[in-house]
């Protein structure tokens, strides 16, 4: 199993090559992980551009600050059972590989 998953640790994909070498369903599942933490930090991002204005320490430094932040949040939430997205990305991948695997058999 990969360690616990870091926005800012870019060695990740090569690690997750490996684990899919290994271990293609456990590789499915890292890679439906990190797909549904990119999809959450959007979601968040889209939520926060939407608010109506800044605070009144708000500057370019908070906002880097607040960025990183909703990258790491997105990666624990997407890691939980919050969302369940990546959940139903490998229901679907997998169904869809199987029928691709029976229809090579005809």
């Amino acid at each position: 199993m990969l360690a616990p998953p870091v926005y800012t640790d870019f060695s990740s994909l090569e690690s997750l090559r490996q684990e899919a070498k290994l271990d293609p369903q456990q590789g499915l599942r890292e890679a439906a992980e990190q797909f549904s933490a990119v999809f959450l930090q959007m979601t968040i991002k889209a939520m926060r551009d939407a608010s109506f204005g800044g605070g009144i320490l708000d500057s370019s430094q908070s906002e880097f600050f607040r960025d990183l932040y909703d990258q790491q949040l997105a990666l624990e939430i997407s890691q939980g059972d919050g969302l369940r997205l990546a959940d139903v990305m490998i229901e679907q991948l997998s169904a869809a590989q199987d029928l691709a695997g029976s229809a090579d058999k005809f």
